[in-house]
């Protein structure tokens, strides 16, 4: 037998008597509560969750069409069940228009039990349905918050990227001046001042960039140049850009590319960018006389590059934060600055190329950084 809560709406006891053993016929064990009024009504739903409310069509100083209004303020999803002995069959398609959920007989209540069943299973479903349209409206509301936040950080980043590079420009600017001797020779403590705010200027005003690339990116703002390149003269800028800060801590920086390399389909600047984060990150990370390499060669239709470094290498559990932002790995010692957004902001721009980017490394042996990105259509490189 299965335990059902029923709101009995009759006025007769003896019919009352007649709905609950045809209940108990159809399996179930009914706990009920009957009520002829509009007050009894209104209070035992305040005061119990019912599963069912079956009713009699016409009572001395109520009826089924008043009950059903007030359980549909009160109760929505509340099966209701009328049961009758003398309305005929417009009354009853008026009844089932109002909202109840089936009409019976009382000298047809065999099938009481079956309906009972029925009613159950779709009031089940109509709840079900209506959680999951909450839930996919509070999903929406939740997307729409989502996306005007980015869009007011995005705005935000935006123009706090204009004001704030305006000063540093002139920073790195006057600093690029007094470096050069054009205001004066300057001595070597005033020379070596004048180097920690040109360097520092220039940090700032990266990290100014990649947050607000970072940010375009994650607001699905930051267009793409897509076209045929050749990786080679990029390549090669790059080398050149880094060749400083290699030198400076005598790392060997080699670039291996096949001969007969084909374009690839990419945003020639942002390749540039790509090629500039991944390296200047592996020279950061190798100790002095190490060994970086840019490796370069044709995988399908792909091309597959890879930065290889005899560095610190990563630990194993601190690879799945590697493309977080603002993250440093490893410890303390092994840190060499830097606020992590670097290769966070490298992950999403291969990716926005349909491309993808793994890493393996060791513990104090290395890490190689293996960047797949779309082959272009022209099959080789030129050779200019």
């Amino acid at each position: 037998m299965v335990a059902l809560r029923v709101l009995l709406l009759e006025d007769d006891e003896s019919d009352a008597l007649l709905v609950l053993r045809a209940l108990k016929n159809g399996g179930y064990e009914p706990t009920h509560r009957r009520v002829y009024t509009r007050e009894a009504l209104l209070q035992a739903l305040r005061e119990v969750e019912w599963e069912i409310v079956i009713s009699d069509y016409s009572m001395p100083s109520f009826d089924a069409p008043s009950a059903l209004a007030i359980i549909r303020e009160h109760a929505p999803e509340l099966p209701f069940i009328i049961v009758s002995g003398t309305v005929g069959e417009a009354v009853t398609v008026q009844a089932i228009k109002a909202g109840a959920h089936d009409y019976l007989m009382k000298d047809r209540l065999a099938r009481l039990g079956v309906s009972v069943e029925r009613e159950l299973r779709e009031a089940e479903e109509r709840k079900r349905i209506k959680a999951a349209q909450s839930t996919a409206r509070e999903a929406l509301r939740e997307k729409e918050r989502a996306e005007a936040a980015s869009s007011a950080k995005s705005s935000f980043l935006a123009h706090m990227s204009h004001e704030l590079r305006t000063p540093l420009n002139a920073i790195i600017g006057f600093s690029e001046l007094l470096e050069q001797g054009i205001a004066g020779e300057l001595n070597d403590k005033q020379g070596e001042y004048v180097n920690y705010v040109l360097s520092s200027g220039r940090y700032l005003l990266g990290l100014i960039t990649d947050i607000l690339d970072l940010s375009k990116v994650e607001a699905g703002r930051l267009e793409l140049s897509i076209e045929d390149t050749d990786l080679e003269p990029i390549a090669q800028h790059v080398e050149s850009s880094l060749t400083p800060l290699a030198s400076k801590k005598h790392v060997a920086l080699e670039l291996e590319l096949d001969s007969e390399l084909p374009t690839l389909h990419a945003d020639p600047m942002r390749l540039q960018q790509i090629l500039y984060n991944l390296l200047s990150n592996a020279i950061k990370f190798t100790p002095e006389n190490g060994r970086v390499s840019l490796r370069a060669r044709p995988a399908g239709r792909m091309i597959e590059l890879a930065v290889i470094d005899n560095g610190v290498g990563i630990r194993k559990e601190d690879l799945p934060k590697l493309f977080r932002e603002f993250e440093q790995l490893g410890a303390a010692e092994a840190r060499r600055g830097g606020t992590g957004l670097g290769l966070a902001l490298t992950k999403r721009l291969i990716e926005l190329h349909h491309g993808s980017i793994e890493v393996e490394s060791a513990l104090g042996q290395g890490s190689t950084f293996t960047v797949r990105l779309p082959m272009g259509a022209a099959e080789t490189r030129s050779s200019a």
